[in-house]
């Protein structure tokens, strides 16, 4: 017969990592600040892929303003898709059980997946920095639920702390390259 004393509680273990809320939310910032930093990096070529997008429509920005579209806008996109894939369990069953009802529905699905795949082979350096911003997010966003945080304030919590990191990545940038 097993003795219960010999195993140890179930409550009482657990890793140092999950009572450490600093370590994820450092992970959040750091991950940010080099997103920043990278944006800040490529602003010349993405403000002349703007600029040359906006000519076709016959339309004129002046480039101090150009570049902080380009960068609002950057910081934008990478937020909405880290935000929208912060529940991956929900969208993974959502797209599979909504996809492979019926053999056309599973043959479009199947297609957009080929594609979609191509796209991030020939993209591997954007789809790996969505995929760390990505998982960074989901680890605080948990991190924070565990601490018994609503809904509201830890969405709240996440774009402040994603603005300000990327803005001091981007600052950072200019005060060391200029």
């Amino acid at each position: 017969m097993v003795n219960k004393k010999s195993f140890p509680s179930q409550n009482k273990i657990s890793s140092w990592v999950e009572k450490k809320l600093w370590l994820s939310s450092l992970l959040y910032c750091l991950v940010y600040l080099a997103i920043g930093w990278s944006i800040g990096s490529q602003t010349p070529l993405l403000v002349q892929t703007f600029e040359n997008f906006i000519e076709s429509f016959n339309f004129v920005i002046e480039n101090h303003i150009l570049i902080e579209i380009v960068r609002l806008s950057s910081l934008l996109v990478i937020m909405s898709i880290s935000l929208s894939l912060i529940h991956p369990l929900s969208m993974i069953t959502f797209i599979f059980e909504e996809s492979l009802n019926s053999d056309s529905k599973a043959f479009f699905s199947i297609l957009f997946w080929s594609v979609l795949l191509v796209f991030i082979f020939c993209y591997f350096d954007y789809f790996a920095d969505i995929l760390v911003v990505t998982s960074s997010t989901i680890l605080f966003r948990l991190d924070l639920q565990k601490q018994k945080k609503k809904q509201w304030p830890t969405l709240f919590i996440i774009i402040v702390l994603a603005f300000l990191f990327f803005s001091a990545g981007l600052f950072l940038f200019e005060y060391f390259n200029y």
